[in-house]
């Protein structure tokens, strides 16, 4: 697995120097023309993403990149800062961030640089405090107009947050670990038939955590290798439609294990056939959607294979110019923070409504369903949760977003302080540089 992200992480680098090198030479050899009209996927823009002349922010000019560049600054009130039912504390919280974007404006290729960071600062519980920050390289080659190479690399140091499903909350700070990703994928177009093929490498590596005497609460179990190789061809029907089919394949490597009798070898090989649908009717519906057939298999023999149908989609829908409507869900094998459940099956489904109240200030509503059903133990929680915000663009350097989130999750654990509500009041000012 090492010499795979290594050998992705060269082949990524070499791609970047290349591009870098001829783009310039070659800028006025492509156009925006380079993705065919049977494949141009954005007629339809929703309420967050359009452009709003007067509220958008400028870019800096630096050289053939253009710089964005941001702060935040913001309060959270948590009433249940750990996540438990039986020791349900409240806490406010202070939040400043930043994000720098680096994105190049050459008329073929790409090559954009991003790196953010952000601390959260309990007033009361200071053991809940955590940094966060990442940097990521995102880059495309246009070897022809039907044909292209695009990567990615990315690092972050990250904690996990308590409210995740299955995350410890008996440790007396959150856990806290690092991910790495190494991605290449060639697209080729024929006409109405586009194939892609893609190879992505994610390392987690857990730091140990510590309960409340000071012991060790071992995380190292949860480090892991994981490659995924994705095959898929799209054939467009019409401008508005294309139809396609996807096949994947993973492989996660658990290098590290717990020490305990019961100790399980957590390795597997899973995959995922699916079919779907891809639609841009202008001012009606984008967005695709697809069903699949999702398997596991283990090479512990104490643990079952696992298979089931799968899902992943997103639609959205425009009932008026103001006001877009957005279904989406995902149904798939993941990671398992429990050291006797080697994955989960993950899955959720949600809707949200985001209206244009006036051209500054938009209203969004969102609920969401999750379940989290433990592969070799009997627990399953379920997760749902409701979302109310608005967002207030004051201009181009500045706007104000202000959210409310209630999560309640009903847990079959043993451990009944797993089953808790959690509600988290946010406002945070964004200031564009």
């Amino acid at each position: 697995m090492k010499r795979l992200f290594s050998g992705a992480v060269t082949v990524f680098v070499s791609t970047l120097l290349y591009v870098m090198a001829g783009s310039l030479a070659r800028a006025q050899t492509l156009t925006e023309d380079v993705i065919p009209e049977n494949f141009i996927r954005d007629r339809s823009v929703g309420v967050l993403e359009r452009k709003r002349p007067g509220y958008d922010a400028i870019p800096v000019q630096v050289g053939s990149f253009d710089l964005l560049s941001s702060l935040d600054a913001g309060v959270v009130y948590d009433n249940n800062i750990l996540a438990r039912s039986d020791l349900k504390e409240a806490d406010e919280i202070g939040v400043v961030g930043g994000k720098a974007q680096l994105i190049s404006n050459w008329a073929s290729n790409s090559l954009e640089l991003d790196a953010h960071a952000e601390h959260d600062g309990n007033v009361h519980y200071g053991s809940e405090s955590e940094t966060i920050g990442g940097v990521a390289a995102l880059g495309q080659l246009d070897i022809s107009r039907d044909l292209q190479l695009r990567g990615r690399i990315g690092f972050d140091h990250l904690f996990e947050p308590r409210l995740s499903s299955g995350a410890p909350t008996f440790t007396r700070n959150p856990v806290e670990y690092n991910r790495g990703i190494a991605e290449i994928a060639a697209l080729k177009t024929f006409n109405r038939l586009t194939l892609e093929l893609a190879e992505n490498h994610r390392t987690l590596h857990y730091d140990n955590a510590q309960d409340l005497t000071g012991a060790v609460v071992a995380q190292g179990y949860r480090n892991e290798d994981r490659d995924r190789i994705t095959a898929r061809a799209d054939y467009a029907v019409s401008p508005d439609t294309a139809v396609f089919v996807q096949a994947v394949g993973s492989f996660r490597n658990f290098p590290s294990r717990t020490g305990l009798p019961e100790d399980l070898n957590r390795n597997s090989i899973g995959g995922e056939v699916a079919g779907g649908v891809r639609l841009d009717l202008p001012k009606l519906v984008s967005g695709e959607a697809a069903l699949g057939y999702i398997v596991e298999t283990f090479n512990d023999p104490r643990i079952a294979n696992a298979s089931g149908f799968g899902a992943r989609g997103r639609l959205e829908f425009f009932p008026t110019g103001l006001t877009t409507v957005t279904f989406d869900g995902l149904r798939e094998f993941t990671d398992s923070a429990l050291a006797l459940s080697p994955l989960v099956l993950f899955s959720s489904a949600g809707a949200e409504v985001d209206h244009e109240l006036y051209r500054n200030i938009i209203l969004t509503g969102r609920f969401n369903y999750q379940q989290d059903q433990y592969l070799n133990i009997n627990r399953r929680d379920n997760r749902p949760s409701v979302t109310l915000g608005v967002n207030y663009l004051m201009n181009r350097r500045a706007y104000w977003k202000l959210s409310d989130t209630f999560l309640r999750q009903d847990s079959t654990s043993n451990d009944k302080s797993q089953t808790y509500s959690d509600n988290q009041l946010t406002l945070v000012l964004t200031l564009n540089y």
